[in-house]
Parts: structure tokens; C-alpha cells; sequence
């Protein structure tokens, strides 16, 4: 007698008879993910190694010293990623000098 694979290992793989309530609401739910508007003078660390021509790696420390210094905002936005998924990033914005 065969032993029964486990699906991952390409054996039989059966959908459940029955998906819970919690996954159902999941599955409702999970195109409706909440993501915030990021207004244009908001840069993520990305589009600021882009604008300063390196790293991201540099641009970060550049930000941080930045930021100790207090030359500019830092907010957290949560953003859809590529894949479909949202996640939350901090983006940049100079301090207006007054």
C-alpha cells in the first residue's frame, strides 16, 4: 500500500469541503485592501536615490541624517505593492524653510 503524499510534494491535492467563515471574509475582502493617497511632495526612498543619482542604501543615510537635523518629514503610507498586496513605506518631504 502507497503512503498518501503530502500535497506539496505533488501528490493529491483536494480543495476543503467547506471554507471557514474567516476565509470567506478574507476572500471577500482582501481586493478592498485600505491604501492611502501619497500626495505628490511625499517621496519614498526609491524616487529620492533616483532624483540624487545613487544607492538606495546611500539615500536612506542621507535621509536619516537628514531627518536627525530636522530638514525633513517623515510619514508612513501604506501603498499597494506590485504583486497586489499592500505594505506600508516611509516617505520624505522637505521642511519648508520659513
Amino acid at each position: 500500500m502507497a503512503a498518501k503524499q503530502h500535497p506539496s510534494r505533488g501528490g493529491e491535492n483536494t480543495p476543503p469541503k467547506s471554507i471557514s467563515s474567516w476565509e470567506n471574509l478574507f476572500i471577500r475582502h482582501r481586493s478592498e485592501q485600505y491604501v492611502d493617497d501619497v500626495p505628490e511632495d511625499w517621496l519614498p526612498i526609491r524616487k529620492i536615490a533616483v532624483k540624487v543619482e545613487r544607492s538606495e542604501r546611500t539615500a536612506r543615510e542621507m535621509m536619516r541624517r537628514a531627518e536627525d537635523a530636522g530638514e525633513v518629514e517623515v510619514r508612513n503610507f501604506r501603498i499597494r505593492t506590485t504583486d497586489g498586496t499592500s505594505r506600508v513605506a516611509k516617505h520624505y518631504r522637505l521642511k519648508d524653510n520659513e
